[in-house]
């Protein structure tokens, strides 16, 4: 079995970009923020946000068309992450998924 599905839900944090490739197909990087609450050793409640980039493109890019600004909108996506690796100026390895 091959499984590759993600589902995120957050904020815009900034108007997604949208290029197209030189065969005409649309591609959009979005931003998304999403936090998430947890309670502390002292039992307060605190919030941790991550900011994740997304790649629309094809039919994920068309469920998205509806969307031209950040201003109070949300989002939630269903795809796949693809990982890529690549070895830095320092000869550290890095990854980077999106």
């Amino acid at each position: 079995m091959n499984l590759n599905r993600v589902t995120v839900a957050g904020r815009l944090t900034r108007d997604p970009e949208v290029r197209y490739t030189t065969s005409g197909t649309a591609v959009a990087e979005i931003s998304l923020a999403v936090s998430r609450f947890y309670k502390d050793q002292a039992g307060q409640t605190k919030e941790e946000t991550d900011f994740i980039d997304l790649t629309a493109f094809g039919r994920s890019l068309r469920s998205c068309k509806s969307i031209s600004t950040k201003v109070t909108h949300s989002l939630w996506k269903v795809g796949s992450i693809w990982t890529n690796g690549m070895t830095n100026k320092l000869e550290l390895s890095v990854r980077s998924s999106r």
